[in-house]
């Protein structure tokens, strides 16, 4: 526990370092954003129903 108390202090000490990891925080959130709308529209792509395939190949309709 101290020694993330006391990385925290480190961090926050240095303004520019608080300033960088701002930054990162900020581009992972938008990066978390844009990962959610990509699995979203793949969860939307696999519920779609398959095609109906067609047997290749002579077929005789019986009536």
């Amino acid at each position: 526990m101290r020694a993330f108390v006391r990385m925290w202090e480190l961090l926050y000490s240095d303004k520019s370092l608080a300033l960088k990891v701002e930054k990162i925080e900020q581009e992972m959130k938008t990066q978390g954003e844009s990962l959610q709308k990509v699995i979203q529209i793949v969860n939307q792509l696999l519920k779609q129903p398959k095609p109906m395939s067609r047997k290749i190949g002579f077929r005789i309709d019986e009536k």
